[in-house]
């Protein structure tokens, strides 16, 4: 009787998990109380469908940082190996781009998400987790090898990045089943 009730709460939630990862703008009204835009639902279904995205500047840089922020924090608490890095020119710029926002959205959750937010990381698990770098300090990127098949790298403001930064980080989504490249510039 006792395993039947857990059974089915197990089968519950894996139904719940699938029509989150197959629809993640749903996930964001339940999970976190936001009712994505037009733009925001297809930077979120995007990663069905591309290995990588590239915001138009004809976007405001809020809303782009804001979708962003989005696909971080779907991206990492909907697959449970997920490997999420954000890079920014330098370290300064973490502060007042694309976390900033990730933060806002942390606080906002309807849920507990059961992750745990730092200066610049959102942490699920010991190799489940989303973490800011910034460019000027390189060696700190040395040695990510994900832990599964999901790897979402977002970089803001890449014309100011290394280029050798940006193609490591390519190659880091190229070498991932379900690895994706976003660009906020």
């Amino acid at each position: 009787m006792i395993q039947d009730v857990i059974d089915d709460k197990v089968t519950r939630a894996k139904a719940i998990l699938r029509t989150a990862q197959e629809n993640p703008a749903w996930w964001c009204e339940k999970a976190l109380g936001v009712t994505p835009t037009d733009f925001e639902r297809f930077c979120l279904d995007s990663w069905k469908s591309a290995k990588s995205l590239s915001f138009r500047q004809t976007i405001p840089l809020g809303e782009r940082q804001r979708a962003a922020a989005l696909m971080l924090m779907a991206f990492l608490h909907l697959w449970q190996d997920a490997l999420v890095i954000t890079l920014a020119p330098n370290k300064r710029l973490l502060g007042t781009g694309l976390w900033p926002e990730v933060e806002s959205l942390y606080r906002g959750q309807r849920i507990n998400l059961g992750s745990i937010i730092g200066p610049y990381e959102v942490r699920c698990g010991p190799t489940w987790f989303a973490r800011g770098f910034g460019g000027d300090n390189p060696a700190l990127l040395q040695g990510f090898v994900p832990s599964g098949d999901h790897v979402l790298v977002i970089v803001e403001n890449a014309a100011n990045v290394d280029a050798r930064l940006l193609e490591l980080m390519r190659a880091l989504t190229a070498i991932s089943p379900h690895g994706y490249f976003v660009e906020v510039s």
